[in-house]
């Protein structure tokens, strides 16, 4: 059974939308789903926790309907949105315990240990916190109701690398003792080839590319070279995808092992150029670009 499957899953909110989404999200995974703003993919999270209407039959849950179901679903499911919005102004702490009452747990242990963990002042008030405990406050409010399935929204975001080693550390920590599934939701293509199995790309609403990551050597690479007499078949025969150029430059997105392509560089005697992780950005035009390939 998966944890979380699309079948054709549309819908339009306020000026987005998502179209015929399809795929599925297994039990213990870590899934990505990215996109730019404008992508449709924070609607999602609309659909899972009953906050919007899921359209016929696109959408399950551990097997459940979130629309009809979304007590069950709530309960299996915990959500860490990217903003976060109250009427009053509480304490964080305050915030926490009543997180722990709606899931009836009685123990603090969890909270406490977490709070440590991340060095996290929960006596702040919630509308007083910023960048980097901002986040840590809604990711500690969704994995203290110790659910089956954490849905984050750029749980990246304002944190250092530390911080995200230790988080991704931690549910890792939760994947092996309790089977946690995860699905990161936002725009770090990094952090997520990096600590997750997979990660789907989606823009303007349509997904356009599951990639399997969990046993990649390496991120995907940028490569600048600042030399306007390369040969660019050369670097397209190894697999590299040209993404830009002008007078000054060639830009290729590489997603193999990045030691073939120093080694071509070397051979060249190639002396004036860059290499970088990859972003999301980077990705769409790489896909964009072979699509315009294919259609030539």
């Amino acid at each position: 059974m998966g944890v979380l499957v699309t079948n054709n899953l549309s819908k339009k909110y306020n000026k987005l939308s998502i179209n015929n989404l399809n795929f599925e999200i297994l039990d213990g995974e870590f899934f990505a789903l990215l996109g730019t703003e404008k992508s449709g993919i924070d609607i999602l999270p609309k659909l899972i926790f009953n906050f919007a209407k899921v359209s016929k039959s696109g959408l399950t849950v551990f097997d459940l309907d979130p629309s009809r179901d979304s007590k069950e679903v709530k309960h299996y499911c915990s959500y860490g949105p990217l903003e976060i919005y109250f009427s009053s102004n509480p304490k964080a702490m305050t915030v926490f315990k009543n997180t722990l009452k709606a899931h009836n747990l009685q123990t603090r242990e969890e909270l406490e240990f977490l709070l440590d963990y991340f060095d996290f002042n929960a006596s702040k008030r919630v509308a007083d916190l910023e960048g980097k405990d901002k986040r840590l406050f809604s990711i500690i409010n969704a994995l203290i109701a110790k659910p089956r399935l954490a849905v984050l929204e750029e749980p990246t975001k304002d944190l250092d690398k530390e911080t995200i080693a230790k988080l991704f550390s931690y549910l890792e920590t939760k994947r092996s003792e309790e089977g946690l599934s995860l699905l990161v939701l936002g725009q770090d293509f990094e952090n997520s080839q990096r600590y997750c199995d997979r990660v789907g790309i989606v823009e303007n609403g349509s997904l356009k590319e599951i990639v399997y990551v969990k046993d990649k050597r390496s991120n995907d690479k940028i490569l600048r070279i600042y030399n306007d007499d390369v040969e660019l078949s050369i670097f397209e025969n190894i697999g590299a995808v040209l993404i830009g150029k002008d007078k000054d430059y060639r830009e290729f997105y590489y997603e193999k092992n990045p030691a073939d392509l120093v080694e071509i560089i070397h051979k060249l005697g190639i002396v004036d150029f860059t290499i970088e992780d990859a972003s999301l950005t980077h990705k769409l035009q790489s896909l964009n670009s072979k699509k315009g390939d294919d259609e030539e």
